[in-house]
């Protein structure tokens, strides 16, 4: 909003010596650059995280700036640098509130006044354009900047975070003020006390009011504002009084409230002005002893929000500027019941607890309840003395499905509002159910519950919890716009409409006459929910219109995974509030640029997948529309957004998903956030590369033994790197946006011998300096010796198998086995072998080994190549094997397959002590067998003082720790072979302390990328 006052330079003032002038001008586009560099200078000014951890951009200030719905936002400017910034918007709900969305100063001119100077601009423009009063939000800890806030004329809400108020807009709006400054600055003669901390004002009845001050040498301006009702309700100067006031006590529904008017300005009838749940007269005569009324506060279907205005009581002032003076009328019930919407009960469950919140001081109260509308039980309950307590009423038998809960209070022979419960008995109907009930209109499936709220229409998601209560599990909402954040939308009472599985909610857009929203949700009997929205102009003109769905999580999904198909892969990186992702920068622009429209999230148990085909971009992450035009007398409405819930990890959302035949972009190679080359053994010289794969620039750092080696800015197509300039163990730190991740590994020199290879009699062997490998490959080429330092390590039969345990043929050692749907391994020693030298590079080693291949066409195995690699590194003690079954033409049978080693580590296997990272207090000895448990990432065999033997994997599959008591143990890598997978095990043999170091490297590193 552009003004012409503007033209004159608002600050002169005298710093480091210098003259300094900064005017103030209202933002526009080509100010975008500028902005960013203000918002990356201002980072140590704003709590920790709050704005991101990625460089700003101008595509991300203009983007906020055309979202926000803004009034106006106003630039410090000094010479070519933007030093300041406020943006002011409408406050949500409220048409004549405005709100500072946005405040900021750059950290090195705190303490010059331009926080004042912005603030004072927008109460100024503000009153300016009519508004009433004008808010914000600031943050606890902000305690520096309470006092400029409340000498600006805000005032801290209490019980808040912290919300402050100020109704200067209005004031200054007022000819009664301004005849009293005359030419003065009302800063100047504004007197209020600077306390930070919540403006506790009450008056003698306990009203919560703020009362603002003026002081001109004896004479005082006085003006009180009702907290609850958001509105003037007292005014005092050399020459008018007039004032509001109410009874004391609790304000209860039904319960009249006294009204009285004082003044020496009100006219001999005033007139009334109530709002809708209040009754109350439509007139009165002031007369002497008769100057009040009653107001009797209705009890309500849909409960005002704590955080919006008061119903309101007023009385009209006239004059040449007529105004108001009135109070809010906030009414509570006396006693309540607090539930989730549904309850979902145990079979033969014939009770159920009911939570009661109470605020009257009343002793007992009566509950009635009825099932579908016919009443089954009536009970008086004592209330105790704390405010929460608990009772239970007994259910009658009930039929598998769903059905209404009414409940309904009486407390002194008055009737409260019924409450309604979902009570669902079995299994749900196949075909989801709609209800009504007094906060929200339920839709129950077979597996979730979703509520619609009667204020603002949000989709609440439910899930079943341990009892019968439910857990919120996450939202759902399309909302038109712009303004999406702090919109009027947000807060309305909705009409509902309800269907079969179906429930429109509809209401008028305050902000916009003519203007119609309505929101559809559905949930599909497969279980999966769908919204769309739609604008209807009733209006006399042309008007623009879009749409963005808002999508999260609650439990359990708060310290769940991000996952995003990115056109280079699956990205799948725990969430850092605030950081990852990073809502403005982190995320493409257009949907297209995804690898298919969905996202998604995921605890492991439960997921959450989002999926938006025909919405064109992404908006922090959430999808967004094009701008549409709506003709006089017609609609527009957005694609439709749908939300799938599943019972599993990510692999069996997406399985779910593709049953549905939703796009998922395929099989997506699998990313971190982090993207980085360090391996556990790595050669000195080795260039270490760090980027991370999201699109936001952050800070990227890398720093070895506590030095840093080098730094800058990185994201997914800039990275940075610097060679290793040490040998021995070492701390690697990788650090992106100040955070840091260390990474502990072991450097090798350059010139460390290359392992050797030799061949003789058809047996192959590795060694490496202290480690040997013997390989036969005629015998399903397996490992059948492992010598560290000349000790064996291994248990196997060679050369011929033999028996052990069950198993027969028995060949030990480690080796690699194919199998059909029932267990049976292939006899690999039934067909041709063929093998050859296997070389690469690793982290800048040589890595050598052997390869072996075998084909396989076999009527219950199918058509197979197999491959199988046994290799080492230089000096470490460490062996690896890598086995891949791949049809020959891509038609896989079934089945399993797996690499199995049987350890005996310094020989030893009938003492040996077994742990896991699964079982990390696990010391389990040979006394008894406890075979066939998931051992997670690593598992352990140890001989105590002789040596220890771990395998570690971060391949898919499961790593069984198989225990045959005295008979020792080995470990098991199980993958199921029906499409291309692979098995990648590290085999790490120790005898000494820096043995153990590096089982402590290989454990860290391996399991950070198998998270």
């Amino acid at each position: 909003m552009e003004n012409s006052d503007l033209s004159e330079p608002l600050i002169e003032f005298v710093g480091r010596g210098l003259m300094e002038t900064v005017s103030l001008e209202i933002y526009t586009k080509t100010n975008a650059d500028a902005v960013a560099r203000m918002w990356s200078e201002s980072r140590e000014g704003w709590p920790p995280g709050f704005l991101g951890a990625s460089e700003f951009t101008p595509q991300s200030i203009e983007m906020e700036e055309n979202s926000s719905g803004k009034l106006f936002t106003v630039l410090a400017i000094e010479g070519d640098r933007v030093v300041g910034y406020c943006r002011t918007t409408p406050y949500g709900g409220e048409p004549d509130a405005a709100y500072v969305a946005l405040l900021n100063v750059v950290p090195d001119l705190h303490g010059r006044k331009l926080g004042k100077k912005l603030l004072l601009d927008a109460v100024r423009r503000t009153a300016e354009d009519g508004y009433y009063r004008i808010d914000l939000h600031t943050w606890p800890a902000n305690l520096k900047a309470m006092p400029l806030y409340k000498k600006t004329g805000f005032f801290w809400v209490p019980d808040s975070m912290v919300y402050m108020q100020n109704y200067m807009p209005f004031l200054l709006g007022r000819t009664e003020l301004r005849d009293f400054l005359g030419d003065r600055d009302w800063y100047d003669c504004f007197a209020r006390e600077l306390e930070v901390e919540p403006d506790e004002q009450r008056t003698e009845s306990g009203r919560e009011v703020f009362n603002y001050l003026f002081r001109i040498g004896n004479e005082n301006f006085r003006a009180q504002f009702d907290r609850r009702g958001r509105i003037l309700s007292s005014i005092e100067t050399p020459s008018l009084s007039a004032s509001v006031a109410r009874s004391s006590g609790k304000i209860f529904y039904g319960k009249p409230v006294r009204i009285s008017f004082e003044g020496n300005s009100l006219p001999q009838e005033l007139t009334i002005e109530s709002h809708k749940y209040l009754t109350a007269p439509e007139s009165i005569t002031m007369q002497e002893g008769s100057r009040g009324f009653d107001v009797i506060p209705e009890p309500v279907e849909v409960p005002v929000p704590d955080r919006d205005r008061s119903p309101r009581v007023a009385a009209v002032l006239p004059g040449d500027h007529p105004f108001s003076i009135g109070i809010g009328i906030r009414a509570e019930e006396p006693v309540s019941i607090l539930s989730s919407p549904v309850r979902r009960l145990s079979p033969g469950q014939k009770e159920l607890a009911l939570d009661i919140r109470k605020l009257t001081e009343a002793g007992s109260f009566k509950l009635v309840a009825s099932l579908d509308g016919n009443v089954f039980h009536s009970e008086a309950f004592t209330l105790k003395e704390i405010i929460f307590q608990q009772v239970r009423i007994p259910l009658p038998e009930l039929s598998n499905g769903s059905c209404e809960l009414g409940l309904t209070l009486i407390l002194d022979g008055k009737a409260g509002a019924e409450e309604k419960i979902i009570l669902v008995s079995g299994p749900s109907a196949r075909t989801p159910e709609t209800f009504l009930t007094r906060k929200e209109a339920v839709i129950v499936g077979k597996d979730c519950t979703l509520a619609i709220s009667r204020t603002g229409a949000w989709g609440s998601l439910w899930i079943p919890g341990e009892d019968d209560r439910e857990k919120r599990a996450g939202t759902i909402r399309i909302s038109a716009g712009p303004p999406y954040w702090n919109s009027d939308l947000l807060h309305q009472v909705y009409d509902f409409e309800l269907g079969d599985g179906e429930v429109i909610a509809e209401t008028a857009w305050p902000s916009r006459p003519g203007l119609k929203y309505e929101i559809r949700y559905r949930m599909d009997p497969e279980g999966f929910l769908i919204a769309r929205s739609s604008v209807t102009n009733e209006s006399s003109t042309d008007q623009k219109v879009s749409f963005i769905a808002n999508w999260g999580g609650g439990f359990p999904f708060v310290a769940g995974d991000r996952i995003i198909p990115l056109q280079k892969g699956l990205l799948v990186c725990p969430e850092v509030y605030n950081q990852i992702p990073d809502m403005a920068e982190d995320y493409p622009r257009d949907t297209a640029e995804l690898a298919a429209p969905w996202l998604a999230l995921s605890s492991g148990k439960k997921s959450l997948l989002a999926w938006f085909p025909g919405w064109e971009k992404l908006q922090y992450g959430r999808p967004e529309t094009e701008e549409m035009i709506i003709p006089h007398g017609e609609s527009v409405q957005s694609p439709p957004f749908r939300v799938l819930l599943s019972k599993g990890d990510l692999k069996d959302l997406l399985a779910d998903a593709r049953i549905l035949g939703w796009d998922t972009g395929g099989a997506l190679e699998r990313m971190d956030f982090i993207n980085h080359n360090i391996e556990p053994v790595m050669c000195e010289g080795y260039e270490l590369i760090l980027s991370h794969n999201l699109l936001g620039k952050r800070s990227g750092a890398i720093s070895i033994n506590g030095s840093l080696i080098t730094e800058g800015s990185i994201n997914s197509e800039k990275s940075i790197s610097a060679a290793v300039n040490i040998t021995g163990n070492a701390e690697i730190a990788l650090g992106i946006a100040g955070r840091e991740s260390v990474y502990p590994a072991r450097i090798l020199s350059g010139s460390a011998p290359s392992p050797e290879l030799t061949e003789e009699n058809g047996i192959l062997s590795i060694s490496n300096g202290r480690l040997k490998a013997l390989i036969d490959p005629s015998e399903f080429g397996h490992v059948y010796s492992l010598l560290l330092d000349g000790v064996e390590f291994l248990m196997s039969s060679h050369p011929g198998p033999s028996d052990f345990a069950w198993e027969k043929p028995w060949f030990g050692g480690i080796l690699p086995r194919v199998m059909d749907g029932r267990e049976n391994p292939f006899r690999l020693d039934t067909v041709k072998c063929t093998w050859n030298r296997f070389e690469t590079v690793s982290a800048g080693l040589p890595e050598k080994g052997w390869e072996m291949l075998w084909k396989v066409d076999h009527k219950k195995y199918g058509s197979l190549d197999l491959a199988w690699r046994v290799s080492m590194l230089p000096e470490v003690p460490v062996l690896k094997t890598w086995f891949c079954p791949q049809a020959c033409s891509e038609a896989y049978l079934g089945g399993e397959f797996d690499t199995r080693g049987f350890l005996s580590p310094g020989g030893e296997h009938h003492s040996v002590i077994l742990t896991a990272q699964n079982k990390p207090l696990l010391r389990q000895g040979r006394k008894h067998a406890g075979a066939w448990f998931d051992a997670g990432r690593w598992g352990r065999v140890e001989t105590p003082r002789k040596g220890f033997v771990e395998a570690h994997s971060v391949s898919e599959g499961i790593l069984f720790s198989e225990d045959y008591a005295d008979s020792g143990c080995h470990f098991s890598f199980f993958n199921a072979h029906d499409r291309r997978r692979e098995i990648e095990i590290f085999w790490l043999l120790g005898n000494c302390d820096n043995d153990e170091e590096l089982s402590r490297i290989y454990r860290a590193q391996l399991i950070e990328k198998s998270d």
